[in-house]
């Protein structure tokens, strides 16, 4: 025994996993001299690390038995860890815990239930499925809790039991801190999906062209086949005076407990829709050759044939092709009761009357005739007759706008205030006034020119024009000017030629005033006046700039908006607890969550979309290489012209003579004389 006036104090024995604290021995002297007390003892736990599960009511016992007895005590527990709390689960209203094997066989059952009922392959049935009743407890399930040891660190709790279900349609989940409840709100099987989503799926089978409503009776547990034989048997009572055929319900019983016994599955057919008749469609039929040669001029390689059709020059008061009306069809009902309408049989294949064509009834069928004397146009389901391509004079009040989607020849001029739209090429012979707008899809051509504040011409290829005065002109393609441009606002993506023909003297230029920009470089006769500011730019596409500020603009603006609307929402709907969030709301919550999903979707599609147009804009909005976009004068410049490559912009202070501008190494505008 040892010495008891040796001044030890406490010794304390911890076990290795850190479950307890075992104090070897405790000495009625303490090491700091004077009798052994409860602080001694804590600093002993302390110095082996025990912080938790200590007994401080055993050692002071102990401390007091030592000094009132003088013998040294030992093998006193003085700190015990706790245990972790494992999961358990109770399937339906079991009093009992399930073992693991129940619940890899319920897990196993609800997801071979859930694939067939959703894809109709009941082959290799597995047995011990569940049927449930609405308002009755599916699964309730106490979560684990860890347990700490002596030494203040969790202990994890080893379960071969894993549940991480989720609640789906029909499913309702009351969730605590200990514990998860799911019941049932609607009638069923149970049903386990992906990610384990469990829901409660209808036992009734509707075939895909809903003729057929079949009751579906799965090898279900012992204590569910009642259940599964009776709701048989109300759907039987329900269908079975309009659609099946009268079944006794004793048979009906007894074969569906002997077949689910079996472990079999049985489809049993409990009601038969009435499909639609469907009628007669309608037909048409041409009384014109539409095997006949486009038309003259057109450009094959502009032609879609897969939209429109060849022309046919007709006269007036033949007739174009004649159109028998549809037969309707008589409606069906589906297995729910439901109508079903018959398919289309309507006139929507009949062509539309466009212009010139008059619609004449003859008997059951409708002609379509024409008025004037002109060419066929079949144009996305539309006929109509053009009287001519040609305008032999002025687009003005006789001619009205020109719509065409090919070549239009413009033997005179086209007055102010009117409007030509030219899908192909576009001649006019003399000039564009004030006022008038061109919208060409193809190139165009004015052998004059073009003038006017209120002008605006639009064309998707190259131009070639006379001269442009106040004028705005803007080209998809190169565009060429046989004499000048005067206080215009002209822009084309190609190389933009002034010949200046008409120019003589050095008090002016070619181009004088306003602004004249290409995107791949400028070949100009003169430049300036000083009578006006004149700006000449390249490598910029400066349309498209604006553009992109206006969709950068808008960019943060729907960001703020999906901010906006996911804070209104409450959660953020691309966690997997946003299902259990839905699930637990009302009707009327989940109403306005759903409107709020929706507008959240059209804005990031919208905010998607938009982006994808800024980058596509960006990579069109500059030259290749700035620096081989160059401005070429054959002869003057007048003095304070603007000259910009890029973003980079000059003054020319000194009058120059035959001079080419453009970037050096360090991005500076150079020229050389």
């Amino acid at each position: 025994m040892p010495d008891p006036n040796v001044k030890l104090g406490a010794q304390v024995r911890c076990a290795r996993d850190g479950s307890r604290a075992i104090l070897d021995y405790l000495y009625p002297r303490s090491p700091r001299g004077g009798e052994i007390t409860v602080d001694d003892v804590r600093y002993e736990l302390k110095r082996v690390g025990v912080v938790a599960g200590v007994d401080w009511d055993a050692i002071e016992d102990a401390v007091n038995l030592v000094l009132s007895s003088g013998v040294p005590a030992r093998n006193v527990l003085v700190a015990q860890g706790t245990a972790g709390i494992e999961p358990r689960c109770f399937l339906g209203d079991s009093p009992s815990p399930c073992r693991k094997e129940e619940l890899l066989a319920f897990l196993q059952a609800g997801k071979w239930a859930g694939e067939a009922l959703s894809s109709g392959d009941f082959s290799a049935p597995v047995a011990g499925c569940r049927y449930i009743k609405a308002g009755e407890r599916l699964l309730f399930v106490e979560q684990p809790r860890e347990g700490l040891n002596i030494f203040g660190h969790k202990v994890p709790v080893r379960s071969g039991l894993k549940i991480n279900l989720l609640a789906g349609q029909g499913v309702h989940l009351d969730m605590t801190a200990t514990d998860s409840t799911y019941l049932a709100e609607d009638e069923g099987y149970v049903a386990i999906g992906g990610r384990g989503l469990v829901s409660i799926v209808s036992p009734e089978l509707v075939s895909p062209d809903r003729m057929l409503l079949e009751f579906v009776a799965l090898p279900v547990r012992e204590e569910c086949a009642q259940a599964v034989a009776d709701a048989l048997i109300a759907r039987i009572k329900r269908y079975s005076a309009e659609n099946a055929p009268e079944i006794p319900a004793g048979e009906i019983r007894e074969y569906c407990l002997v077949r689910m016994a079996e472990g079999a599955v049985e489809k049993t057919l409990i009601a038969r829709g009435k499909p639609p008749q469907p009628g007669k469609p309608g037909r048409f039929d041409w009384r014109i050759d539409l095997s006949a040669r486009p038309l003259e001029n057109q450009e094959e390689e502009k032609v879609d044939y897969a939209e429109l059709s060849p022309y046919v020059e007709v006269g007036e008061g033949d007739i174009i092709c004649e159109a028998f009306p549809a037969e309707p069809g008589i409606p069906g009902r589906d297995v729910r009761g439901e109508e079903i309408p018959p398919p289309e049989t309507g006139d929507d294949g009949f062509p539309e009357a466009g212009a010139n064509i008059v619609l004449e009834e003859s008997g059951p069928t409708v002609l379509y005739k024409a008025e004037v004397s002109g060419i066929v146009r079949f144009d996305k389901n539309v006929v109509s007759v053009d009287e001519a391509f040609v305008v032999h004079g002025d687009v003005g009040a006789e001619s009205g706008n020109l719509r065409f989607s090919k070549d239009i020849l413009v033997e005179g001029d086209l007055r102010g205030g009117y409007v030509v739209e030219c899908g192909g090429n576009l001649t006019i012979k003399g000039s564009v006034e004030n006022g008038a707008k061109v919208k060409c899809g193809g190139n165009l051509t004015i052998l004059r020119g073009v003038y006017g504040q209120r002008t605006e011409i639009n064309v998707s290829g190259a131009a070639e024009v006379g001269f442009i005065q106040d004028s705005r002109l803007i080209a998809g393609d190169k565009l060429l000017v046989h004499d000048y441009v005067q206080d215009s606002e002209v822009f084309c993506r190609g190389i933009l030629t002034v010949e200046g023909r008409s120019v003589r003297g050095d008090r002016r230029g070619a181009v004088m005033g306003g602004h004249v920009s290409a995107l791949l470089g400028l070949e100009l006769h003169s430049v300036g006046t000083q009578l006006a500011r004149t700006a000449l730019s390249v490598g910029v596409d400066d349309r498209m700039l604006a553009k992109i500020i206006e969709a950068e603009k808008a960019l943060p603006l729907l960001a703020k908006r999906m901010i906006r609307l996911q804070s209104s929402l409450g959660f953020d709907p691309s966690t997997p607890a946003a299902l259990q969030r839905l699930s637990r709301m009302t009707p009327k919550q989940k109403e306005r969550a759903k409107q709020i999903l929706l507008e959240l979707r059209e804005t990031a599609n919208k905010r998607e979309s938009l982006q994808a147009q800024v980058e596509e804009m960006k990579q069109k909005a500059y030259a290749d290489d700035l620096r081989e976009v160059v401005v070429n004068v054959q002869h003057h410049v007048v003095p304070s012209v603007i000259i910009g490559i890029g973003h980079t912009r000059i003054v020319v202070e000194d009058e120059a003579k035959s001079c080419r501008f453009q970037l050096n190494s360090d991005g500076k505008i150079v020229y050389a004389r």
